[in-house]
């Protein structure tokens, strides 16, 4: 999951020159009612959440998990291996499994990344050729099940979906980006990993951009 969602966050930067140099910070979960996870293997790291949609308001944007999912707050970015982007922020959601199933036991996982970049269509474009070709890159042998790219003036999108034959696990991406009401131009991507491509595809159909905090979105 991380090797295909810094590839992604990658090729966001690949396709344009706007992007600014590293620096070496960890990127944490945003504040979110918690409780201690339960002490066990299938759960280790992972917190509760309130259920609900997960909110962003320094990058202007709500999508809602499962309400089986906690937050993974062993999830670090680290993109090229320098450390994480100054302008991309990621979360990771698991839905732990029935512990009764044991090593077979199958984790959904949503990974949600932002990041400040300015586009116009021809980047649009070529940043969601390097996502499927990101995809494709990590899971050989995989099948494109969904590549579809739009472009409007306001909010564009792009979905990338494969299915890893593998691993027996379908990976699909939805990413919006808009520069309307904003000092500076975000995209957000939704990237999920279950054994169907309609497992959370309510998940990634829940994801929306709002008006950000005017206090943090220029930062």
């Amino acid at each position: 999951m991380r090797t295909i969602l810094l590839a992604l966050m990658a090729c966001l930067c690949s396709a344009t020159e706007a992007c600014e140099s590293t620096a070496q910070t960890a990127i944490q979960p945003a504040a979110q009612p918690a409780a201690q996870p339960a002490h066990h293997p299938l759960r280790f790291g992972v917190i509760d959440r309130a259920p609900g949609p997960f909110r962003n308001p320094e990058y202007g944007f709500e999508m809602r998990p499962t309400d089986a999912m906690g937050i993974d707050s062993l999830f670090r970015v680290a993109a090229d291996g320098k450390g994480a982007r100054p302008n991309m922020h990621a979360w990771a959601f698991l839905q732990v499994p029935d512990p009764h199933e044991g090593q077979s036991a199958y984790w959904q996982r949503v990974v949600v990344n932002a990041a400040r970049m300015p586009f116009n269509e021809r980047v649009w474009t070529l940043i969601a050729t390097d996502a499927r070709r990101a995809a494709l890159k990590h899971a050989p042998g995989a099948q494109v099940v969904e590549y579809v790219v739009q472009w409007r003036p306001d909010v564009s999108e792009y979905r990338v979906g494969v299915h890893d034959f593998a691993k027996d696990e379908f990976v699909n991406v939805r990413c919006l980006g808009s520069h309307v009401g904003r000092p500076r131009s975000v995209v957000v991507c939704v990237q999920t990993f279950a054994r169907t491509a309609e497992a959370l595809a309510a998940v990634r159909e829940s994801l929306v951009l709002t008006p950000p905090d005017s206090a943090t979105a220029d930062k």
